[in-house]
């Protein structure tokens, strides 16, 4: 059977997920809604728009994998969810058959480096410098 997974924003939770049951469930389609590292009731104290949520997502298309019943994922992703979808299928072309993005950034550096110079007051070296870690 189908699923689409749902994936939150910034400061939200799993519960975000629940205007979509009434647009996949007639459909035959399962819904998977589930709380990133550092958001609702998971562990974490840390959120970094999408990067390391990816990790949470990976978990999320292993373990539906491994129930041998799911025959094509799907992703809804909102806002920071948007961004995490972007990027694991960036990663991982062949997992996943549909994406609907949501109100998502398209280019992480970007949006890292405006968070950092503009609303952090991070000096523009500091920021290039760890934007460098990033892609290596």
């Amino acid at each position: 059977m189908p699923v689409m997974i749902f994936m939150h924003g910034n400061a939200g939770n799993k519960l975000e997920g629940e205007f979509a049951a009434g647009s996949v469930l007639p459909h035959g389609v399962n819904l998977f809604s589930f709380d990133f590292s550092g958001c609702g009731n998971s562990e974490g104290k840390w959120v970094t728009l999408g990067w390391k949520e990816r990790d949470d997502l990976a978990a999320v298309v292993t373990y539906l994998v491994s129930l041998n019943t799911v025959s094509k994922i799907g992703v809804y992703g909102r806002s920071m969810g948007g961004a995490c979808s972007l990027m694991y299928m960036a990663d991982h072309p062949d997992q996943i058959s549909c994406a609907v993005i949501d109100s998502s950034f398209s280019e992480f550096n970007s949006i890292m480096d405006h968070l950092a110079k503009e609303q952090m007051g991070l000096p523009p070296a500091l920021v290039d410098m760890l934007a460098m870690g990033l892609k290596a």
